[in-house]
């Protein structure tokens, strides 16, 4: 039987343990019903930005490149959308101190 590597919990599953999508080479989606449903819990009670979604740096660096791209600053003091950003990456825990 087929299988891959789900891109959320990383654990190799058996394809059948995926939802079914036909965008994607294989026929599946990358996160395996069992993350997803989970992921979709989390999300319906701590609605995130991307930014704060992102656990991995590099990824919040690419998803800062983009925002910047389309013309966004984030990093602008001055910007109500950075103050709101910032102060709730605080309130989570995150040091946020050489942001400025």
């Amino acid at each position: 039987m087929k299988s891959q590597i789900c891109s959320h919990c990383n654990i190799e599953k058996d394809i059948d343990q995926y939802p079914l999508n036909k965008q994607y080479p294989t026929g599946y989606t990358k996160k395996c019903k069992e993350c997803n449903k989970e992921l979709y819990q989390w999300n319906r009670h701590n609605p995130l930005s991307p930014l704060e979604h992102s656990r991995v740096p590099e990824d919040r660096d690419g998803a800062i490149d983009v925002l910047v791209g389309m013309g966004y600053e984030i990093y602008n003091p001055e910007n109500s959308v950075y103050n709101q950003f910032k102060t709730r990456m605080k309130v989570k825990g995150h040091d946020v101190s050489g942001w400025d």
